[in-house]
């Protein structure tokens, strides 16, 4: 049995591609990207390692800029602070009481005497009254005592007296005391010593010596103050004479103090004769020729 097999009958003007392309597939425009993007290619681990250590570089690099500017920071605030505490320090110093200044050095001594020096230190005004400064004389070893306004004033004299008699014969005692007038004194001369003489003679021992040279001083420190000059002879066994003896014994010792340019108004001379010996019961003796010095003020 024949059969009759069908085939499309083409038109042959139609056209094959119309023909094929109404089979294909068709796309939409919606599934059609309107911009298409370009592949995208993976990182590789060689690329992460490199970003990495460039992150790690950096971040160290700023913990150092932090650390450089926090201890240049610490460094101005210790400044400061030093700046500060030298500035209080500065403060206190200026602030502390200057008025009694570290004593000053004391002057040289003369050449021919060194200043005896006070076992301790003088405190500046010690307790209770005033003293007014003086010298005393005992068996031609001489005292300062009193009170001076500073201790250079107290060494200058201290030398100077120990110019007069020796330093070996002196001790001061003088002491610091501001209420003491500010140019310094040396007060004025007390002494039971007597001027005597060699072998009852016009000659001078040697501390006699030196008793009038320091009463010479005193009057020259003390221009208001006068002497008294009372000489006493040793008895001949006749007054008259003993008189005229401890005159003559009184005026050279006015003419001693007046060659110191002690005014002769200043001065008063006494010739007692030989009423009041020391040894009354020889009164001849060369003991009894002496002469009292006394310094005061009318």
């Amino acid at each position: 049995m024949a059969t009759n097999t069908l085939e499309p009958t083409l038109d042959p003007g139609d056209n094959k591609q119309e023909l094929w392309g109404e089979l294909r597939p068709t796309e939409s425009a919606a599934m059609r990207p309107s911009n298409p993007r370009p592949p995208v290619d993976e990182p590789s681990s060689k690329s992460i390692a490199f970003a990495v250590i460039v992150g790690v570089l950096l971040l160290g690099l700023a913990l150092a800029l932090i650390l450089v500017r926090g201890n240049s920071d610490l460094s101005g605030v210790q400044d400061a602070a030093l700046v500060e505490e030298e500035s209080i320090v500065i403060d206190t110093v200026a602030d502390e009481d200057l008025s009694d200044p570290l004593p000053d050095s004391a002057p040289l001594p003369d050449a021919e005497a060194d200043v005896p020096v006070v076992d301790e230190p003088a405190e500046a005004n010690p307790v209770g009254p005033f003293t007014a400064p003086s010298i005393l004389l005992d068996n031609g070893l001489v005292s300062l005592e009193g009170g001076q306004p500073d201790q250079q004033t107290a060494d200058r004299i201290a030398g100077e007296v120990a110019a007069i008699v020796g330093a070996d014969n002196l001790t001061n005692n003088f002491v610091v005391d501001t209420r003491a007038p500010a140019e310094g004194s040396v007060g004025l001369l007390t002494t039971s010593d007597s001027i005597t003489y060699v072998d009852n003679s016009f000659r001078l021992t040697d501390p006699s010596r030196r008793q009038l040279d320091l009463t010479a001083y005193v009057l020259e420190q003390n221009p208001d103050a006068v002497v008294t000059i009372m000489s006493h002879a040793a008895s001949r066994g006749d007054a008259v004479l003993d008189v005229r003896a401890s005159q003559t014994d009184a005026d050279r010792l006015v003419v001693f103090f007046s060659e110191r340019d002690i005014d002769a108004s200043r001065i008063i001379a006494i010739g007692l004769g030989s009423a009041n010996p020391i040894d009354a019961e020889s009164p001849e003796l060369p003991i009894n020729k002496r002469t009292d010095v006394v310094i005061s003020v009318p």
